[in-house]
């Protein structure tokens, strides 16, 4: 898929989300593959009389794993078949399950796109994704009666993710110490087998110098014995 094909999947997207001037309190779900990358624009209007925009790179990782993600953020480009100037990014991208944000400064209106890219050997990763601008009005979060949403009280349901990455993270390092326990043992084995063989080849070498040594004197002095009677 061509850049040009991966702005206009998120134009689409993002106007089936009902995405109209603000991207604020729009959440959108992405899975990254191993080795594809994955990117994602936000259009930032900015004023030439106010000072640069801060826009917020809101992600959380759905399915925690730790694992390493490049992430590269592009300015507005004249030519929509090319990517603009890369602008520098001050924090990574976290897979600990994490609200985490990433700010960056807009100095000109136009299409900003971040695109993430993970290691070949990285598992697929799913994420909620959502920019945010300091210039955007969000509307407040309302209950089903009407009443104004507030934040409640921290329950065992919003460490899941989290016990499940440490789970994760248990069961690897098991594996990792079996396989250290297994080398180990295929090691001594081997160190084992071949002490055994020196010693056995050293030991065989021996004998046979002895018994050579031992024939050699005897196949000498009949020798010299016998040169002896002749004379």
């Amino acid at each position: 898929m061509s850049f040009i094909d991966r702005i206009l999947f998120i134009f689409v997207l993002l106007s089936l989300c009902g995405f109209s001037s603000t991207f604020a309190d729009t959440n959108i779900y992405v899975k990254l593959f191993p080795g594809k990358e994955l990117c994602l624009a936000h259009f930032v209007f900015r004023d030439p009389e106010a000072s640069p925009v801060q826009v917020g790179f809101v992600h959380r990782a759905i399915s925690p794993r730790l694992s390493y993600i490049h992430a590269k953020l592009y300015g507005p480009s004249s030519d929509i078949n090319t990517r603009g100037p890369e602008i520098p990014l001050q924090d990574p991208i976290d897979t600990l399950g994490h609200i985490t944000t990433i700010y960056f400064h807009a100095e000109e209106t136009g299409v900003y796109t971040v695109c993430l890219r993970s290691l070949r050997q990285a598992p697929v990763m799913g994420f909620e994704i959502s920019f945010v601008t300091d210039n955007e009005m969000v509307e407040p979060l309302y209950l089903e009666d009407g009443a104004m949403a507030v934040d409640k009280p921290v329950d065992m349901e919003d460490y899941k993710d989290r016990l499940n990455m440490l789970k994760i993270c248990v069961e690897e390092t098991r594996d990792e110490v079996r396989s250290i326990q297994v080398r180990r043992f295929m090691f001594e084995h081997t160190t084992k087998s071949i002490m055994m063989l020196t010693v056995g080849t050293l030991m065989f070498n021996m004998i046979i110098a002895v018994v050579l040594f031992l024939w050699s004197e005897r196949y000498m002095e009949r020798v010299f014995m016998k040169k002896r009677k002749n004379e």
